[in-house]
């Protein structure tokens, strides 16, 4: 019985420490998808994206998009 707990709470561990291990890669955001989000939620055409690291060390993306009428709009997506 207690070799069947030991086992279990070793395979519980395994599995939780895979989760944290691989959360952060599957939550980080790519140029393309940063872009296809900014022109969603603000239409235009998408002119560039930069990838750029905020003050609190978190990744964000600057996209230059370009309005009806000529007017450029910048626009900032969290990734």
């Amino acid at each position: 019985m207690f070799n069947r707990q030991r086992r279990c709470l070793i395979i519980a561990a395994l599995l939780a420490s895979q989760l944290f291990v691989a959360a952060p890669s599957a939550a980080e955001m790519s140029k393309s998808e940063a872009a296809a989000r900014a022109k969603t939620l603000h239409g235009g055409k998408v002119l560039s994206v930069e990838k750029v690291q905020s003050e609190n060390g978190k990744t964000v993306f600057r996209i230059k998009l370009l309005q009806k009428g000529g007017r450029v709009k910048m626009v900032t997506v969290r990734g």
